[in-house]
């Protein structure tokens, strides 16, 4: 029966046998294209990671926007990073961060880069970021 390249995934085409070969496939408790994706999935959430990381008031570079911060994180240069606000965050910080209008700019083996395009926080924001696998 034909393949997918990535997960070897079975596919049918429009003969009848394919097509039986096909739902039968579908319907093995190991082996089904639904096992394989959800196999694959869990692997890969398994391989994410959370870190905290905080970016300090005095650390941002520029004079106008966007201002930059860069982090220091566990990351490879073929992972990706997503960075939010820490849920421990206070009111305070959570105002600064919604002001500064922060997102993630460039990341680098070891790095994620900060960008603020409004208000330069005049608190520490705690972030946590994700470490895709």
């Amino acid at each position: 029966m034909p393949t997918t390249a990535n997960y070897n995934l079975q596919t049918t085409d429009s003969n009848t046998e394919y097509f039986k070969d096909w739902w039968r496939a579908q319907n093995l408790a190991t082996s089904s294209n639904i096992t394989k994706i959800d196999t694959a999935l869990g692997e890969k959430a398994a391989q994410s990671v959370a870190v905290s990381a905080t970016l300090s008031s005095s650390a941002w570079t520029g004079s106008s926007s966007p201002y930059s911060q860069v982090v220091s994180v566990p990351i490879t240069s073929n992972q990706n990073g997503m960075a939010s606000l820490s849920p421990d965050a206070t009111v305070e910080e959570r105002i600064a961060a919604r002001e500064a209008i922060m997102y993630v700019s460039s990341q680098a083996a070891g790095t994620l880069t900060i960008n603020a395009d409004g208000i330069v926080p005049l608190v520490d924001i705690p972030i946590q970021i994700i470490i895709l696998g």
